[in-house]
């Protein structure tokens, strides 16, 4: 809901229901109202606004519902009105302008009410918070809000990094924020992720059919037009095209999360691109979608070591490990040195931490010798390393020769030996598999890999041959 107080409110009714036969505005605050309900047209779902105060009105003062719709609804002067009830005409714009207020406060109480069981419906269109804290998170929720919340482009915003980086976490913290404030008219989330990794080291595949168009179409009206009294009888079409006119007429916030595993992402940005203006697309997903012009791409990158420590000691705690929260720094650190701010392996970290000693956590990772390590590599590199050529493998495998820093081009032709042209394609490809950290600014890039990468690179790659 945008209005601000009941004041502005009421300024708004008398707007809407001076304007009850006026030409369809392009555009009202009443939009964002819970509720509001797209229609035919926009003075139609204005209207319908209104007769829901009038509905609620006549049940409470029928005599001032009636003037109402008869002033407005059936555009009886005050004259004919005051002649029909044997009064002077200043009194029916005494008892209007009272009537109004009533109106006006029961909308308003209605909005409310509405707002409160809306939050509660949008927050059930989550997937379960796979988390109790968030870290170095607040700088990202302030950007991606601000980017969902200004009219206008960006339509679709994709946030991407390497897997187990907290994408789909980042997302899930800040739809709830939105919600929370009451930021969001609707909302709608669909995943296409196939499987996750366990705490424990386990892979788990999920029983969901892989994301295509028409799944997709059928999990957004699934959402979104389930309450329509003839949704039951809806042909895939009619849902796509009353999903079309709902998400142009109403700003919605649509997430697709893991679109990588999708079966047919292109086919998926294109309903999404059909979709935007006023509605907004977020997307999460490990793939860079560079080629993509009218997507806003933001990079998610790994926690800073303060940030990371944090999260340890956060963890620890959560599982009971009093000797991991009271460890020293420089004991954190070794795991840090090792995983970097990947928050997925941080926590596989400490998960193993209830059977083995840190000592031996860490030269698993090292060697990759234990499946719980083998299953977090395999889960984050496994799709990517196969979507590699040999020449970009290659030059995957010379980046550990590169300082966490990172080097430029002429430092990796020299430790590569590939031709300029064939090292440039390798890089593009490579950073849109998010397997290369690019740094820098307009005159110069740098180009490194996170700490698990090159821990990935020393043993399990040699595996996959």
């Amino acid at each position: 809901m945008t209005t601000s107080s009941l004041s502005a409110f009421s300024d708004e009714l008398w707007q809407a229901l001076r304007g009850w036969h006026a030409p369809s505005p392009e555009d009202h605050p009443w939009q964002r109202l819970a509720l509001f309900v797209p229609g035919a047209s926009l003075r139609s779902s204005l209207n319908r606004v209104l007769l829901i105060g009038l509905e609620a009105l006549d049940r409470e003062d029928a005599q001032a519902a009636q003037m109402l719709r008869l002033r407005f609804a059936d555009e009886m002067t005050a004259q004919r009105l005051a002649n029909r009830l044997n009064v002077v005409e200043g009194t029916i714009y005494k008892w209007q302008r009272q009537a109004v207020e009533q109106l006006g406060e029961l909308l308003w109480q209605l909005e409310m009410d509405a707002c409160a069981g809306r939050q509660r419906q949008l927050a059930s269109r989550l997937p379960p918070a796979t988390y109790t804290q968030l870290y170095g998170v607040e700088d990202h929720l302030a950007a991606l809000r601000t980017l969902l919340l200004t009219p206008g482009p960006p339509w679709l915003v994709a946030v991407e990094s390497l897997g187990g980086m907290g994408k789909t976490a980042l997302v899930d913290a800040l739809c709830r924020s939105l919600i929370n404030r009451g930021e969001l008219a609707d909302l709608a989330w669909v995943t296409a992720q196939q499987q996750h990794l366990t705490l424990g080291g386990h892979l788990q595949s999920s029983q969901r059919p892989a994301l295509t168009p028409a799944e997709l179409i059928l999990a957004l009206s699934q959402q979104l037009l389930a309450g329509d009294p003839d949704f039951s009888t809806l042909t895939q079409a009619r849902k796509e095209e009353r999903l079309a006119l709902r998400l142009q007429t109403k700003p919605h916030l649509l997430v697709v999360d893991n679109l990588e595993t999708a079966q047919d992402a292109q086919a998926i940005l294109g309903h999404l691109r059909g979709w935007t203006n006023p509605t907004k697309c977020l997307i999460t997903t490990r793939h860079s979608l560079l080629s993509q012009a009218d997507i806003f791409h933001y990079v998610l990158p790994e926690l800073e070591p303060k940030e990371a420590l944090a999260l340890l000691r956060h963890e620890a705690q959560l599982r009971n490990l009093p000797e991991m929260v009271a460890a020293e720094e420089s004991a954190l650190l070794s795991i840090y040195d090792l995983v970097g701010g990947n928050p997925l392996a941080l926590r596989l970290v400490v998960g193993q931490l209830h059977v083995y000693p840190l000592p031996v956590v860490l030269a698993d990772l090292r060697s990759a010798q234990s499946s719980a390590v083998t299953a977090l590599y395999t889960h984050i590199y496994w799709q990517a390393w196969q979507a590699l050529d040999e020449q970009s493998r290659q030059v995957l495998l010379a980046m550990p020769l590169v300082v966490p820093d990172g080097g430029d081009l002429d430092l990796l032709l020299s430790i590569t030996g590939q031709p300029a042209s064939q090292l440039r394609d390798s890089l593009s490809l490579l950073a849109s598999r998010n397997l290369v950290d690019i740094r820098g600014g307009l005159h110069q890039r740098r180009y490194s890999i996170h700490s698990l990468t090159r821990s990935f690179l020393h043993q399990q790659v040699l595996r996959w041959g």
